[in-house]
């Protein structure tokens, strides 16, 4: 039961991963999603993106459909139902 008091838990941040070849674009977006409260973490392509996604939990994936290797589409494709992270 709630009693209107600031609950004392601290409360975990949305986790977002974003996917992203160009360095710049990575690194604005991140910047402004920290800045935003959000924990980030980024990756350059698919296989980085495997790796973070094996050593974190991630809420949302920001993912670049133009991607180099397997596209974003593929990527997409490939684990929209074996990950609980929202694309």
């Amino acid at each position: 039961m709630s009693l209107g008091y600031p609950s004392h838990q601290p409360q975990r941040t949305a986790s977002i991963l974003i996917v992203d070849d160009d360095a710049q674009i990575r690194q604005l977006v991140a910047r402004f999603l920290r800045t935003s409260g959000f924990t980030v973490h980024t990756a350059r392509d698919g296989e980085e993106m495997n790796a973070r996604l094996a050593e974190s939990h991630v809420d949302l994936i920001v993912l670049d459909l133009m991607l180099p290797g397997r596209s974003g589409l593929e990527l997409c494709r490939e684990y929209g139902g074996a990950i609980q992270a929202k694309f």
